[in-house]
């Protein structure tokens, strides 16, 4: 992305996107560019099946029958987990990620807490 297109998307965000800045943002974006609904949910998937102990071979074996970009996508929610504190309104790590999410159609995402969240498996 060139100075201009990011100042572009800047006076965007201020002003609010147009659909048409919104798919050419996306057609920019490496985090627009991968099926998140389908990584998020097989990353969910994997979370409940193997709860919160959930081993990197399992993780490994589902990423490899995916193509890129997507293998690494699902991938980075284990390695590099988005970060969320409940009393917090904005995330730690992963903001990127979670427009991608968002914008890519994703429902859920599994999601490491900063800190205890009462009821979830990191408690």
């Amino acid at each position: 992305m060139t100075w201009e297109e990011r100042e572009a998307v800047i006076r965007a965000a201020r002003d609010g996107f147009s659909r048409e800045e919104v798919a050419e943002l996306q057609r920019s974006c490496i985090y627009h560019q991968v099926d998140w609904a389908a990584v998020a949910d097989l990353a969910c998937e994997l979370v409940k099946a193997h709860g919160p102990e959930l081993m990197w071979d399992a993780v490994d074996k589902a990423a490899a029958a995916l193509d890129e970009p997507e293998r690494s996508y699902l991938v980075s929610l284990f390695w590099d987990p988005i970060c969320w504190y409940p009393t917090s309104k904005m995330f730690t790590n992963g903001q990127h990620r979670a427009c991608g999410l968002s914008l890519g159609g994703a429902r859920r995402v599994p999601v490491f807490p900063g800190a205890a969240v009462p009821g979830s498996p990191w408690s």
